[in-house]
């Protein structure tokens, strides 16, 4: 997605929080602001590969061969997740 779209909707989030009228209003806009908020944060590949082993303790994320290092399509699949 467009970060300035993502940006724009974390304006129209925070401007809903302030304008709503009622305590549950605010949660539900909470809960967008939060959701769009995840969509900006980059995450290192050191963070991916600590997150892949604790949800897939038995898969590998790279494997080597010819003396390199290739993601696993495991991997790559976990980290299309993130973005």
């Amino acid at each position: 997605m467009d970060k300035n779209y993502i940006n724009r909707k974390i304006k129209n989030c925070k401007e809903l929080i302030r304008d709503a009228t009622s305590e549950a209003q605010m949660d539900i806009y909470q809960g967008y602001l939060e959701f769009w908020q995840k969509k900006t944060k980059k995450v290192s590949i050191k963070e991916a590969k600590e997150a892949f082993k604790l949800e897939f303790p038995n898969k590998k994320s790279h494997y080597k061969r010819d003396d390199k290092l290739y993601r696993t399509k495991a991997f790559k699949e976990f980290l299309k997740s993130f973005k």
